[in-house]
């Protein structure tokens, strides 16, 4: 099992809360797996509650499949599937972590003044798995964290 660090925008965020789906534009199955977890990431972009925090881990609970029906926003507002590549997912824990708040600890950054290098792409991280370690210190942090 590897942890993967998935940004997403705040509206997306929503939809894979409600759906229990997350939906790429590209086929990344050899990347991520069933049984893997996602660390998703809000970014700030167009963000009003979550831009820059943590907000799920969730687990990857089916193969990629293949679907075209719009679900969210950005395909809903144009009437086509843009994020086809799909899984479904299960939530492991649901809260608020600020990555500032924790950046020290985090060895995954190795460049504490670039973290924006880190929270680019899917899947974040250049690419690379999040350690389990820093996985249990964002986990408490979403714990300790006030959830509005």
């Amino acid at each position: 099992m590897n942890y993967w660090l998935v940004p997403v925008q705040e509206d997306v965020w929503e939809v894979i809360k409600e759906t229990k789906i997350y939906g790429i534009d590209k086929d990344i199955r050899e990347i991520i797996r069933p049984g893997d977890r996602l660390v998703f990431y809000v970014t700030k972009y167009y963000a009003k509650m979550y831009g820059g925090k943590v907000v799920a881990i969730m687990e990857v609970e089916s193969d990629w499949y293949e679907d075209h029906k719009p679900t969210f926003p950005a395909e809903r507002a144009r009437n086509i599937g843009l994020y086809i590549y799909r899984i479904k997912v299960k939530e492991i824990e649901v809260g608020v972590c600020d990555l500032r708040s924790i950046l020290k600890q985090l060895t995954f950054v190795e460049e504490k003044d670039q973290l924006a290098k880190y929270l680019r792409r899917v899947p974040a991280n250049l690419g690379r798995p999040i350690p389990e370690n820093d996985v249990k210190l964002i986990q408490q942090c979403m714990k300790e964290e006030e959830f509005p």
